[in-house]
Protein backbone atom coordinates (compact mmCIF):
# COMPACT_ATOMS: atom_id res chain seq x y z
CA UNK A 1 0.00 0.00 0.00
CA UNK A 2 1.36 3.01 -0.83
CA UNK A 3 1.60 6.39 1.00
CA UNK A 4 -1.65 8.02 -0.70
CA UNK A 5 -3.56 5.22 0.04
CA UNK A 6 -2.84 5.01 3.37
CA UNK A 7 -3.81 8.71 3.79
CA UNK A 8 -7.15 8.03 2.45
CA UNK A 9 -8.44 4.63 4.28
CA UNK A 10 -6.74 6.52 7.88
CA UNK A 11 -9.51 9.46 6.12
CA UNK A 12 -12.23 7.25 5.98
CA UNK A 13 -11.97 5.15 9.27
CA UNK A 14 -11.69 8.82 10.98
CA UNK A 15 -14.78 9.77 9.14
CA UNK A 16 -16.59 6.13 10.06
CA UNK A 17 -15.48 7.10 14.08
CA UNK A 18 -17.88 10.36 13.79
CA UNK A 19 -20.98 9.81 15.40
CA UNK A 20 -23.90 10.26 12.77
CA UNK A 21 -25.15 13.17 14.42
CA UNK A 22 -22.04 15.31 13.66
CA UNK A 23 -22.20 14.64 10.17
CA UNK A 24 -25.38 15.60 10.00
CA UNK A 25 -25.21 18.73 12.07
CA UNK A 26 -22.17 20.04 9.52
CA UNK A 27 -23.97 19.71 6.97
CA UNK A 28 -27.49 20.90 7.92
CA UNK A 29 -26.89 24.57 6.95
CA UNK A 30 -25.95 22.97 3.05
CA UNK A 31 -29.22 20.53 3.26
CA UNK A 32 -31.24 24.23 4.96
CA UNK A 33 -30.18 26.14 1.61
CA UNK A 34 -30.90 22.81 -1.04
CA UNK A 35 -34.53 22.62 0.81
CA UNK A 36 -34.78 26.27 0.93
CA UNK A 37 -33.99 26.78 -2.67
CA UNK A 38 -36.69 24.14 -3.39
CA UNK A 39 -39.30 25.47 -1.73
CA UNK A 40 -38.86 29.24 -3.08
CA UNK A 41 -39.10 27.79 -6.55
CA UNK A 42 -41.92 25.78 -5.97
CA UNK A 43 -43.65 29.24 -4.58
CA UNK A 44 -42.49 30.99 -7.23
CA UNK A 45 -43.86 28.52 -10.09
CA UNK A 46 -47.18 29.07 -8.14
CA UNK A 47 -47.11 32.63 -7.62
CA UNK A 48 -46.35 33.21 -11.47
CA UNK A 49 -49.14 30.58 -12.58
CA UNK A 50 -51.40 32.44 -10.00
CA UNK A 51 -51.05 35.76 -11.54
CA UNK A 52 -51.63 34.50 -15.29
CA UNK A 53 -54.81 32.80 -14.40
CA UNK A 54 -55.86 35.91 -12.49
CA UNK A 55 -54.64 38.09 -15.22
CA UNK A 56 -56.42 35.76 -17.99
CA UNK A 57 -59.60 35.96 -15.86
CA UNK A 58 -59.74 39.69 -15.94
CA UNK A 59 -59.00 39.98 -19.60
CA UNK A 60 -61.93 37.51 -19.78
CA UNK A 61 -64.19 39.84 -17.68
CA UNK A 62 -63.28 42.64 -19.58
CA UNK A 63 -64.02 41.22 -22.81
CA UNK A 64 -67.38 40.02 -21.59
CA UNK A 65 -67.86 43.94 -20.14
CA UNK A 66 -67.39 45.30 -23.50
CA UNK A 67 -70.04 42.88 -25.62
CA UNK A 68 -72.40 43.48 -22.70
CA UNK A 69 -72.32 47.18 -23.32
CA UNK A 70 -72.28 46.43 -27.25
CA UNK A 71 -75.52 44.40 -26.84
CA UNK A 72 -76.50 47.51 -25.10
CA UNK A 73 -76.15 50.16 -27.32
CA UNK A 74 -77.36 47.75 -30.05
CA UNK A 75 -80.89 47.01 -28.32
CA UNK A 76 -81.08 51.15 -27.22
CA UNK A 77 -81.20 51.79 -30.82
CA UNK A 78 -83.74 49.21 -31.71
CA UNK A 79 -86.18 50.56 -28.86
CA UNK A 80 -85.82 54.34 -30.32
CA UNK A 81 -86.64 52.76 -33.69
CA UNK A 82 -89.60 50.93 -32.45
CA UNK A 83 -90.77 53.96 -30.06
CA UNK A 84 -91.03 56.53 -32.76
CA UNK A 85 -93.37 53.93 -34.55
CA UNK A 86 -95.62 52.63 -31.59
CA UNK A 87 -96.27 56.72 -30.48
CA UNK A 88 -97.38 57.08 -33.94
CA UNK A 89 -99.64 53.85 -33.38
CA UNK A 90 -100.39 55.02 -30.25
CA UNK A 91 -102.37 58.31 -31.96
CA UNK A 92 -103.96 56.22 -34.58
CA UNK A 93 -105.61 54.05 -32.07
CA UNK A 94 -106.79 56.78 -30.37
CA UNK A 95 -108.19 58.20 -33.38
CA UNK A 96 -109.95 54.77 -34.23
CA UNK A 97 -111.28 54.50 -30.85
CA UNK A 98 -113.12 57.62 -31.05
CA UNK A 99 -114.45 57.26 -34.39
CA UNK A 100 -115.78 53.38 -33.04
CA UNK A 101 -117.35 55.15 -29.94
CA UNK A 102 -119.63 57.67 -32.28
CA UNK A 103 -119.62 54.87 -35.36
CA UNK A 104 -118.15 56.26 -37.61
CA UNK A 105 -115.55 53.05 -38.43
CA UNK A 106 -116.04 50.18 -39.70
CA UNK A 107 -112.95 48.09 -39.87
CA UNK A 108 -110.20 48.51 -36.92
CA UNK A 109 -106.36 47.90 -37.34
CA UNK A 110 -104.01 47.71 -34.36
CA UNK A 111 -100.41 47.79 -34.66
CA UNK A 112 -97.21 47.25 -33.05
CA UNK A 113 -93.32 47.49 -34.10
CA UNK A 114 -91.65 44.66 -31.96
CA UNK A 115 -88.50 45.48 -30.12
CA UNK A 116 -86.28 42.54 -30.94
CA UNK A 117 -83.94 42.51 -27.80
CA UNK A 118 -80.83 40.48 -27.28
CA UNK A 119 -79.64 39.37 -24.08
CA UNK A 120 -77.03 36.90 -25.09
CA UNK A 121 -73.92 38.80 -23.74
CA UNK A 122 -75.30 39.12 -20.39
CA UNK A 123 -76.63 35.52 -20.30
CA UNK A 124 -73.30 34.10 -21.48
CA UNK A 125 -71.52 36.15 -19.22
CA UNK A 126 -73.53 34.79 -15.99
CA UNK A 127 -72.70 31.14 -17.13
CA UNK A 128 -68.62 32.60 -16.00
CA UNK A 129 -67.21 33.97 -13.19
CA UNK A 130 -66.70 37.23 -15.33
CA UNK A 131 -69.30 38.74 -13.07
CA UNK A 132 -67.71 38.32 -9.70
CA UNK A 133 -64.73 40.48 -11.32
CA UNK A 134 -66.83 43.17 -12.64
CA UNK A 135 -67.37 46.00 -10.71
CA UNK A 136 -70.42 45.85 -8.09
CA UNK A 137 -72.20 49.40 -9.32
CA UNK A 138 -72.22 48.35 -12.48
CA UNK A 139 -73.20 44.45 -12.32
CA UNK A 140 -76.30 45.83 -10.16
CA UNK A 141 -77.02 48.57 -12.99
CA UNK A 142 -76.68 46.19 -16.10
CA UNK A 143 -78.98 43.40 -14.18
CA UNK A 144 -81.58 46.51 -13.98
CA UNK A 145 -81.59 46.91 -17.53
CA UNK A 146 -82.17 43.81 -18.23
CA UNK A 147 -85.11 43.30 -15.90
CA UNK A 148 -86.67 46.18 -17.72
CA UNK A 149 -86.21 44.79 -20.46
CA UNK A 150 -87.63 41.55 -19.73
CA UNK A 151 -91.19 43.46 -18.19
CA UNK A 152 -90.93 45.23 -21.72
CA UNK A 153 -90.95 42.14 -23.50
CA UNK A 154 -93.74 40.64 -21.66
CA UNK A 155 -95.89 43.99 -22.45
CA UNK A 156 -95.24 43.54 -25.80
CA UNK A 157 -96.40 39.63 -26.11
CA UNK A 158 -99.25 40.99 -23.63
CA UNK A 159 -100.55 43.67 -26.28
CA UNK A 160 -100.52 40.92 -28.98
CA UNK A 161 -102.89 38.86 -26.57
CA UNK A 162 -105.05 42.02 -26.43
CA UNK A 163 -104.85 42.26 -30.33
CA UNK A 164 -105.96 38.88 -31.13
CA UNK A 165 -109.71 39.42 -28.70
CA UNK A 166 -110.05 41.54 -31.06
CA UNK A 167 -111.65 38.93 -33.26
CA UNK A 168 -113.26 37.11 -30.86
CA UNK A 169 -115.92 39.54 -29.50
CA UNK A 170 -119.15 40.23 -32.01
CA UNK A 171 -120.18 43.69 -30.64
CA UNK A 172 -119.15 47.17 -30.96
CA UNK A 173 -119.54 47.79 -27.15
CA UNK A 174 -117.40 44.69 -27.00
CA UNK A 175 -114.57 45.67 -29.53
CA UNK A 176 -114.58 49.36 -27.93
CA UNK A 177 -114.08 47.69 -24.42
CA UNK A 178 -110.59 45.68 -26.14
CA UNK A 179 -109.62 48.72 -27.84
CA UNK A 180 -109.46 50.90 -24.59
CA UNK A 181 -107.60 48.26 -22.65
CA UNK A 182 -105.04 48.18 -25.84
CA UNK A 183 -104.43 51.74 -25.44
CA UNK A 184 -104.18 51.69 -21.88
CA UNK A 185 -101.16 48.45 -22.45
CA UNK A 186 -99.62 50.59 -25.00
CA UNK A 187 -99.21 53.80 -23.26
CA UNK A 188 -97.95 51.84 -20.70
CA UNK A 189 -95.54 49.90 -22.69
CA UNK A 190 -94.15 53.48 -24.14
CA UNK A 191 -93.36 54.74 -20.36
CA UNK A 192 -91.77 51.47 -20.05
CA UNK A 193 -89.78 52.20 -23.23
CA UNK A 194 -89.15 55.72 -21.51
CA UNK A 195 -87.51 54.73 -19.03
CA UNK A 196 -85.94 51.73 -20.26
CA UNK A 197 -83.92 54.38 -22.61
CA UNK A 198 -83.01 55.90 -19.04
CA UNK A 199 -81.65 53.04 -17.41
CA UNK A 200 -79.37 52.34 -21.29
CA UNK A 201 -78.03 55.90 -21.30
CA UNK A 202 -77.53 55.66 -17.79
CA UNK A 203 -75.25 52.49 -17.90
CA UNK A 204 -72.84 53.41 -20.97
CA UNK A 205 -72.30 56.68 -18.84
CA UNK A 206 -70.50 54.45 -16.69
CA UNK A 207 -66.96 54.11 -16.67
CA UNK A 208 -66.07 50.39 -17.32
CA UNK A 209 -63.45 48.92 -14.62
CA UNK A 210 -62.87 45.85 -13.07
CA UNK A 211 -61.84 46.49 -9.17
Amino acid sequence: MDTMDAVRQSEQEREARVPVWRRLREKLPEILLEAASVVFAVLLALAVDEWRENRARRAAASRAQQTIVHEIRANRAELESTRKSNEAGLKRLSVQIQALSTGRISELTTGLSLAQFSSAAWQAAQSTDAPQLMDFAWLVEAAGVYETQRVYVQMQNEFLVGVSDIGSVESDVQRLGVMRRLEGRLHLLQNISAELLEEYQELERMPLKLP
